[in-house]
């Protein structure tokens, strides 16, 4: 009831009939499409795939006690295809779009799936992970009764007191693009990956039994394709259920492949079931997620619930150690962080990922104490709007404010209730954040116009201040460069340079130089708000306006605006004696008509519109 269908487009009544795996999926999409920076409005209509693990289907079972219950919206609120169906269809995206079920194995293959998808250039880009919801007690009792879950409740891998899995719930979302693309699109990296999958097949029997020699033939096809060295994986993350049947079979085969010789690097093995239950469909991503939020912080989590391994599963024999209790990374001398994820299922689909991360973390060089940063945050109602600003308040601290603020404008989507503050630091900001009422500021829900176009509209005389622009020529490099080549143009024809007066100051009344200035900030006002992504749909000017107007539009290019600019200003100089008057409220066909009588000695020398226009007279 506290799920916000609003936000997703969707009505209250389809919210009440949807499995809340589909909401979790949801959530966790739009939070690892705000991780990477990347907006609704970014990828609407754009060829991302989405692919997802789901295998439990306890919330569409609840309905066949009574027909009853049913309505329009539950063919569609209970069916598992739908939930990846869901995401392209409330993000508006174009590229394939599955659901799979390997059982325990389903996220980690979804990923193998999407990583395929990136390789064969099917997608740009990619959506996938898994979700697990427990609502009834039938598989549950199922799964007690084939031997598989813990009476204690615990996943205990590799522990002498293993005696089955924990079930879990949750739900983890991943974005995958080619390396080059994220780099390309500015993405924060967090790892690059590499996967491969395969099936027991029938070497082994029942089809329940986890097989040895297609564990190794997995890992043996990952590595040879990718071209990496067993040698390099510092941490292993396991399947590690916990099941006597599972882990011996595991570490066997793990140890079999990466002990090769007595001169093999000794490995750290852990399972994030011993922390958070057997998600099962969920189970491979949770696993990946562990190991990308260690390999960030250059940290190894504990394992729960280990103090001796079993004698079935022989850790000490291929140099294997459980981490009791957090510690630093292995320190190597490769420049990179790399690990290992395990994930198979109870009907044989196995999938192994190959984890990279950059030992280097990326330093913030430079920061501006300076200047003012404005953070913005938005909802869809003033509620969200509070919650927004409560979830910033309490977790942003530690952020450097010229990320924040990047980030907040450029890459969030905007949603019609707003507030922006500003500030010189992060502290400063969030205090003035916390101290700003909602309920009592004046808020604004903006209303995008339908159809909205964009006017750029460039002035004439009269719009030159004293130290104009000197801020822009500090900040901005756009700007700058736009100055500079424009001073480089008007240097054949001026004795003057542009760029100086400007930086330095120049006297406003000179009529052989202010024009020019107006003309110069204008055009590189323009560039620098067409490189914020605003790009304009029709362009007017007025005066000297009108030539800045000219080269925006592709008119004349920058150096026959120039040349314009310098000779018309030229020749207003040069000019003398004479009047100059603005009719306003009239219509100009009046004007004109009256004008008529003083042919050669005025004339309608700006029409500003219908009604509005300037005459110039002896």
């Amino acid at each position: 009831e506290k799920w916000d269908y609003k936000f997703y487009g969707i009505n209250e009544f389809e919210s009440l009939r949807m499995d809340p795996q589909h909401k979790f999926i949801l959530d966790s999409t739009y939070m690892a499409l705000e991780n990477a920076g990347i907006t609704r409005k970014e990828i609407k209509g754009s060829n991302t795939g989405v692919y997802i693990g789901v295998m439990n289907g306890d919330y569409s079972s609840s309905f066949a006690q009574s027909v009853l219950d049913f309505d329009n919206y539950t063919v569609t609120g209970t069916n598992d295809s739908i939930i990846s169906s869901r995401v392209n269809y409330v993000f508006d995206l174009h590229g394939p779009s599955m659901t799979i079920d390997t059982a325990c194995s389903s996220s980690l293959i979804a990923i193998h799936t999407a990583h395929q998808a990136i390789l064969s250039g099917e997608c740009e880009m990619c959506i996938a992970g898994g979700v697990n919801c427990l609502l009834k007690p039938d598989t549950f009792i199922q799964l007690t009764k084939a031997g598989m879950v813990s009476p204690t409740g615990q996943c205990q891998a590799f522990s002498e007191n293993a005696d089955g899995y924990a079930r879990g719930e949750g739900c983890g979302i991943v974005i995958l693009k080619s390396y080059e693309k994220a780099l390309e699109d500015n993405n924060p990296i967090w790892a690059t990956i590499s996967t491969a999958s395969n099936h027991d097949g029938h070497t082994v029997s029942p089809i329940t039994t986890p097989s040895m020699q297609q564990q190794i033939e997995l890992l043996n096809i990952v590595f040879k394709r990718f071209d990496v060295d067993p040698q390099s994986i510092d941490y292993i993350e396991a399947h590690g259920t916990g099941t006597k049947a599972g882990d011996p079979v595991e570490v066997k085969a793990l140890g079999t492949f990466f002990q090769t010789d007595k001169n093999s690097t000794p490995k750290i093995i852990g399972s994030v079931k011993t922390n958070i239950g057997h998600l099962e469909s969920a189970a491979g991503v949770a696993g990946l997620i562990k190991v990308l939020l260690m390999q960030k912080h250059q940290q190894i989590v504990p394992s729960l619930h280990f103090e001796r391994p079993s004698q079935d599963v022989p850790l000490d024999e291929f140099k294997f150690k459980v981490p009791m209790k957090p510690s630093p990374w292995p320190d190597t001398t490769r420049d990179v962080l790399r690990s290992s994820v395990n994930s198979f299922s109870f009907g044989g689909s196995n999938c192994h990922a190959i984890v990279t991360t950059p030992k280097t973390k990326n330093l913030l060089t430079q920061t501006d104490h300076m200047n003012k940063k404005v953070v913005c945050i938005s909802a869809v109602d003033i509620e969200s709007l509070l919650n927004m600003k409560r979830a910033l308040c309490e977790n942003a601290k530690d952020l450097q404010l010229a990320d924040l603020s990047y980030t907040s404008i450029y890459r969030r989507d905007h949603y019609p209730c707003r507030l922006a503050v500003a500030g010189q630091n992060t502290i400063e900001v969030l205090k003035i954040l916390e101290g700003t009422d909602v309920d009592k500021h004046l808020m604004v829900k903006y209303q995008p116009a339908k159809g909205k176009k964009y006017i750029f509209v460039f002035a004439g005389l009269g719009t030159n201040w004293q130290g104009m622009c000197q801020e822009m020529l500090k900040r901005f490099k756009v700007f700058r460069s736009t100055i500079e080549d424009i001073s480089k143009h008007l240097e054949r024809y001026a004795n003057w340079n542009l760029f100086e007066n400007l930086q330095n100051g120049f006297d406003l009344e000179d009529a052989n130089i202010a024009p020019i200035m107006t003309f110069a900030c204008e055009v590189a006002l323009f560039f620098l708000v067409e490189s914020f992504g605003v790009n304009p749909d029709a362009i007017i000017g007025q005066s000297i306006g009108e030539v800045a107007a000219a080269f925006a539009s592709g008119t004349v290019t920058l150096e026959q605006a120039v040349y314009i600019i310098y000779h018309r200003t030229r020749v207003q100089v040069q000019g003398t004696g004479g009047k100059m008057f603005v009719a306003t409220n009239i219509e100009i066909d009046k004007v004109e008509e009256v004008l008529e009588r003083y042919e050669s000695q005025a004339n309608v020398s700006v029409y500003s519109s219908p009604m509005s226009c300037a005459i110039s007279c002896d």
